[in-house]
C-alpha cells in the first residue's frame, strides 16, 4: 500500500532549490537558524510577506513555535512530503496553528482536511481545544459533526466526556443539534 502524501513526487525541483546556497533570508526559530528564499515564502504566506518587506536587515524571529513546526512549513513551501510530520496529531495541529496564524494559503486547508480525516474518540479533546485556538472554520464544524455523531450513535450514554469543551463549542454543538 502506498503511502499518503502532500506532494506531487513527479518533481524534486524544490528540494533542489532547498539545497540551492542561493537564499536570501534567514528566520530564527528557537534561537536556531533557518535559511529561506524570500520570494517562495511570500508566495504560500501573506503575513512573511509583509513581514519579509518590513525587515529592517535579513533575519526575522518567529518566536512561539518549535523549530520542527517551522521547518515542516518550510519544507512544504519546498514541495517536500510532511506527511510523516503530520502523522503525530499534536504536530499537526501546532503545524496548523502556525498556518493559520501566517495565512499559509495552501498548506492551511490541506492540513484541515488531514486533520478531519483523522478525527478520533481518544484524540477529539485536543483537536476541539485546537479548534478553538484557530480560525478554520471547516475543522471546527468537522469537530462538531463528529461529537454529534458520537452522541447520537451512542444509546448507552455519552461516548466523550463533554465537559472537556470550550463552552463556545458546546454552545455551537447544541445550536446545530436544535436547529436540525
Amino acid at each position: 500500500m502506498k503511502k499518503p502524501t502532500f506532494l506531487d513526487e513527479s518533481s524534486n525541483w524544490g528540494l533542489r532549490l532547498k539545497e540551492n546556497d542561493s537564499t536570501d533570508f534567514e528566520l530564527i526559530v528557537s534561537g536556531q537558524t533557518i535559511k529561506v528564499h524570500k520570494l517562495l515564502l511570500s508566495v504560500e504566506s501573506s503575513v512573511l510577506n509583509d513581514l519579509f518587506k518590513n525587515a529592517t536587515g535579513d533575519q526575522l524571529d518567529i518566536p512561539g513555535y518549535k523549530e520542527e513546526t517551522v521547518k515542516a512549513a518550510i519544507d512544504f513551501c519546498y514541495a517536500q512530503d510532511i506527511f510523516e510530520f503530520v502523522e503525530n496529531t499534536e504536530n499537526a495541529l501546532e503545524l496548523l496553528s502556525f498556518a493559520d496564524k501566517h495565512d499559509f494559503k495552501t498548506l492551511k486547508p490541506k492540513l484541515e482536511a488531514h486533520l478531519r480525516n483523522s478525527l478520533t474518540k481518544e484524540n477529539i479533546g485536543i483537536m476541539v481545544a485546537a479548534s478553538s485556538k484557530v480560525i478554520c472554520k471547516n475543522f471546527r464544524q468537522a469537530c462538531i459533526d463528529f461529537v454529534r455523531s458520537l452522541l447520537n450513535n451512542n444509546k448507552s450514554g455519552p461516548a466523550i466526556d463533554v465537559s472537556t469543551f470550550d463552552t463556545k463549542f458546546l454552545q455551537e454543538l447544541v445550536q446545530q443539534s436544535l436547529n436540525q
